[in-house]
């Protein structure tokens, strides 16, 4: 004959005794605290009951609590796979997802003609770099796409929990474009174990002030790698306080950034920021081996491009801040391959500890004011020139073995606007930096910035995703 324990098994999928008991030891190491505080509080009360051989209800009801939670959590997330690799197929096993559901493509290829959706709290996992390769052939292979056209996958970061995109390959017929990113205020979404490659638009862009990860992928031929615009939180992101050193911004780390065959003519640009965006980039390798290639600049941020008035608002503000620690940008060994580290043109800049090398690597960190074609119109003369302004911290940074310089301008009439000691510094935050020149800011950033500290390495998001398997031999094609 079963037991109750048994046959509930069977209709709830709920485990027997003796895995109820793990749940229990599982959630205290967990919550040590928080169980051990009710646990006590259970005898506490057990010990004020009537002396009866019946154990308390409240303490038995706490001893369960955390073999419910192992209960309910085996019955909801559920491993959904994919019939292919084609659209059709991954999109249809998307759709099928529920929050926190994985979706698992097998190993193949495809080409697809049109995006996949994915705008829910879902990892979708191929086979790893290599072994799930899509194919993008939108466009005509003709000049730089329009933003967001011939997308590859558009991906929505959900208002509760967060979105996963990783183990997949996606190569894009120069005018095709990799993935966009939007999302509520602060949703979060992750990118890892992904390559991307020859884009003449952009390979990933993030289109929100999101809560955002990007780690072990590999970049190849692209245009622009990363563009972050903020867009509808532009104006909350500059009224709103500096996010530095912490998870509150879109993290780059551990990926690598790659030019072999880049055949666009022109210059490139690694990464561009504007309209609010918060990035922090570290631990990552940039490299062109592509002889006679420019890079002006390597790294860009808008300032604000049309006036914002006296209530701290504006149809197109500038970038919030960048944190560029940590880097090794390798350029080139031929005399034509050209590299300008920067174009800073607004918002707070934490640059620290990057190692650049080439034949043709300028010295030093570029800063420009940009405000417009009303640039002098809307500046009070009595305060500090300038909205959506500079500020930036450069320290230890190295080019060729020796110490970068500090700051170069791209036109003559900057030097007004970013003012070494006043609004640019050549060490890390400290307390003796002069404080904002009164303006119409909504917040000081040189109070938000010190003390700095950088977001703990490796991101804290990292330890609770495991991997793709590692690239292996390819499988039959589609």
């Amino acid at each position: 004959m079963r037991d109750s324990c048994s046959f509930r098994q069977e209709r709830t999928g709920c485990p027997p005794w003796s895995i109820l008991r793990l749940g229990c030891n599982q959630l205290l190491a967990a919550h040590p605290r928080t169980i051990r505080g009710q646990l006590a509080r259970s005898r506490a009360r057990a010990e004020n009951e009537t002396k009866t051989s019946r154990p308390s209800r409240t303490f038995a009801a706490a001893l369960l609590l955390g073999a419910f939670l192992l209960c309910a959590g085996s019955v909801s997330a559920k491993d959904i796979p994919a019939a292919g690799v084609s659209r059709a197929e991954v999109q249809a096993a998307i759709d099928r997802a529920a929050a926190g559901d994985r979706v698992r493509v097998p190993a193949g290829t495809a080409t697809w003609t049109e995006h996949v959706r994915l705008s829910k709290a879902i990892t979708l996992q191929g086979a790893g770099i290599g072994r799930t390769i899509i194919t993008n052939t939108q466009g005509d292979g003709k000049g730089t796409p329009p933003m967001d056209a011939y997308l590859t996958f558009l991906i929505g970061a959900p208002a509760k929990g967060r979105v996963r995109l990783t183990g997949f390959e996606i190569r894009m017929s120069k005018t095709a474009q990799g993935i966009a990113v939007y999302g509520p205020l602060w949703g979060e979404f992750q990118v890892d174990h992904c390559k991307f490659v020859e884009s003449r638009g952009r390979a990933c862009r993030n289109a929100a002030v999101l809560r955002g990860l990007y780690y072990n992928c590999i970049f190849l031929d692209n245009r622009k790698n990363l563009d972050s615009y903020a867009f509808r939180d532009e104006d909350w992101s500059w009224q709103s306080p500096l996010t530095l050193g912490t998870v509150n911004c879109i993290v780059v780390e551990d990926c690598e950034f790659r030019y072999q065959h880049y055949d666009v003519t022109g210059a490139t640009v690694f990464a561009s920021h504007g309209r609010g965006a918060r990035t922090a980039w570290r631990h990552n390798l940039i490299e062109s081996e592509k002889p006679g290639l420019d890079a002006r600049p390597l790294l860009d941020a808008h300032g604000n491009q049309k006036p914002v008035t006296s209530d701290n608002t504006g149809p197109h503000r500038g970038t919030r801040s960048v944190e560029f620690y940590n880097n090794t940008i390798r350029w080139g060994a031929d005399p034509g391959s050209h590299l300008k580290p920067t174009q800073i043109r607004g918002g707070t800049f934490i640059c620290f500890g990057n190692t650049y090398t080439g034949k043709d690597v300028a010295h030093g960190f570029e800063m420009r004011e940009e405000d417009g074609d009303n640039r002098f119109n809307y500046i009070d003369p009595s305060t500090y020139p300038g909205y959506d302004m500079h500020w930036a911290w450069i320290w230890d940074n190295t080019f060729n073995g020796s110490s970068a310089a500090f700051i170069s301008y791209n036109k003559p009439d900057t030097a007004p606007f970013v003012i070494e000691g006043k609004n640019a510094f050549r060490h890390a935050p400290r307390p003796d930096d002069p404080p904002v020149i009164p303006g119409r800011q909504a917040s000081n950033p040189a109070d938000s910035v010190y003390p700095y500290k950088p977001l703990v390495y490796p991101h804290p998001w990292r330890g609770s995703t495991p991997a793709p398997p590692p690239p292996s031999e390819l499988r039959a094609q589609r």
